[in-house]
């Protein structure tokens, strides 16, 4: 152990991974020859060419030894490691050893029920490009190369499995200096975030490495400055437009307000805007409830659902109503943009998924389970199906026709639990979902689809609540809750940071602007309240100062 009290081994270790990551092997060869340190053990080096090889018997006995505790992580592991032998199988036309797999290797591990029945439906592909489209396999890459690519995908998700101790996370080093740079400027520091988290809360390189950085004051909400109260009943949703600007709110008396905030003090940046002016009033659900509502990526028009199906398509800048949408039959429970602003999916309690395009026809539709909730990330529509499961359906372009989305390709999440909405980051990596029977949120990693992060503290037994990423980075994560508090938690170790009290009725929904600096929240209490960082405020038209 060394002076610090770190241990000689790692520091070793440390510097070995960053002289290989800079190109220099020989550097790195001769500080483990001299120090007597590998940077990958025996066991993680046969782990690792094991599953590069596809020697999937001798991957399975490895992992034995590569310091897996957990039997739930372990089987996750297995599957993870026969799921890509059946593909492979697959692939090379072997579907009766492929049949054997699943049947006598893959479903005893008793894992992904959901995943498992998509894999069965492969055996009746009968063309390799279909399979491969399915799978999710690069149609237009060869068999070796489409091959390696999965294992490497592969070897990187079990990457994430494996103890830290045994097998280094990539570009460890790097990570642990950008972790050190948040922190000394003052940001609550990223954890096990990674280097691409890090680097969010930092800014633009390059950084300085030998100089103290001048801290800023915390941005964590600790106060409220405004409440906006044009509402007559409760309030269920909150949407920032991307320019942090305008604010959609939208109620159980069937109205919609946008709010347009004013800009921050340029004295005193960091207390986040206050001042809140009413810019339009959307009238035009008659006898139903707004349940939610989403704003084009560009900000240029609003879509909300109501609780009896209905959908209305609405301008934003002039607060003028362009269309109604009529397909589902019963609560219209979410809604989202598709990338480029041309087409808006719905989902429903009638199980339907709808795609509308923007003069209110609908173009495609899909039936299945009830949708609880959706959101589109990146090329991915990702829904809670059925209540207990969250469903990840690619989208396909068509040539002069409508995206698609590619049923036969659908992943499981997550099946394990009671669920009701989801947020997503704005980086699109980043999900949260709310877990109401655990009452807890939960973080995911879209790309490893992994759970990364459990929140607990609030109250959800029988509310839809809502909850956000938000702060510098998006490091903090936020929420309302049935006791009528926000709770506010550290993104990167799920620390419980502040509780907001304020509201009267339970808080419903939460949503944060990042460029307005200001944390949203709405409730049964039907009111709107603004949380920010400061107490310097001061007052404004269409809303009401908080003494």
């Amino acid at each position: 152990v060394l002076a610090s009290g770190f241990r000689r081994d790692d520091v070793v270790r440390l510097i070995s991974q960053s002289l290989l990551a800079l190109g220099y092997p020989k550097a790195a060869s001769v500080l483990q020859a001299e120090s007597q340190v590998q940077l990958v053990s025996d066991d993680a080096a046969r782990f690792c060419d094991a599953v590069g090889e596809g020697r999937w018997k001798d991957a399975l006995q490895a992992l034995e030894r590569v310091g897996i505790r957990s039997a739930d992580t372990a089987r996750s592991a297995s599957f993870m490691i026969l799921e890509q032998k059946y593909l492979e199988l697959m692939h090379d036309d072997q579907a009766e050893a492929a049949l054997q797999c699943l049947r006598e290797e893959i479903a005893p591990l008793g894992a992904q029920p959901a995943r498992v029945r998509t894999l069965a439906s492969y055996l009746m592909c009968t063309q390799p490009d279909d399979f491969r489209g399915r799978c999710g396999w690069d149609a237009m890459a060869n068999g070796v190369d489409a091959r390696s690519a999965a294992r490497s995908r592969l070897l990187e998700q079990l990457r994430a499995l494996i103890p830290s101790s045994v097998m280094l996370p990539e570009r460890r080093l790097e990570s642990m200096l950008l972790q050190a740079v948040c922190h000394r400027a003052c940001a609550t520091h990223a954890g096990g975030a990674g280097v691409d988290a890090a680097r969010a809360l930092v800014g633009p390189p390059p950084f300085d490495l030998f100089d103290d950085a001048v801290g800023h004051e915390d941005a964590t909400p600790a106060r409220a400055a405004r409440v906006l109260d044009s509402h007559g009943d409760e309030v269920w949703h909150l949407a920032f437009a991307d320019d942090g600007r305008r604010l959609a709110s939208a109620s159980k008396d069937g109205g919609v307000a946008v709010w347009r905030l004013a800009p921050p003090d340029p004295r005193n940046p960091g207390a986040g805007a206050c001042e809140a002016e009413l810019e339009h009033e959307l009238d035009g659900h008659d006898h139903e409830s707004v349940v939610v509502c989403a704003w084009e990526p560009s900000g240029s028009r609003l879509v909300t659902c109501g609780d009896h199906g209905c959908i209305k398509l609405w301008d934003a800048a002039t607060g003028g109503h362009l269309c109604t949408m009529y397909k589902h039959t019963d609560l219209a429970s979410a809604c989202a943009w598709l990338p480029g602003g041309e087409y808006i999916l719905s989902g429903g309690l009638d199980c339907n998924l709808v795609l509308w395009d923007l003069s209110g026809r609908p173009v495609r539709a899909w039936q299945g389970q009830r949708v609880f909730d959706l959101c589109v990330a990146k090329d991915t529509v990702v829904a809670i199906a059925g209540e207990k499961s969250v469903q990840l359906f690619p989208i396909r372009a068509v040539p002069g026709e409508p995206p698609e989305l590619s049923l036969g390709q659908v992943q499981v999440l997550t099946d394990q639990g009671m669920f009701t909405t989801l947020c997503l980051a704005r980086d699109q990596n980043a999900l949260l979902v709310t877990a109401a029977a655990a009452e807890e949120l939960q973080l995911w990693d879209l790309e490893s689809k992994l759970l990364v992060r459990r929140f607990r503290g609030h109250t959800q037994k029988r509310l839809v609540l809502r909850p956000a990423f938000g702060g510098p980075g998006e490091r903090l994560v936020a929420s309302g809750s049935e006791d009528c508090q926000v709770y506010i938690w550290n993104r990167h170790d799920g620390s419980l940071l502040n509780v907001l009290a304020g509201h009267s009725g339970p808080v419903n929904v939460v949503a944060w602007s990042l460029s307005a600096n200001v944390l949203a929240s709405a409730s049964d209490d039907h009111s709107i309240r603004f949380w920010v960082p400061s107490a310097d405020q001061t007052n404004g038209g269409g809303s009401r100062l908080i003494a």
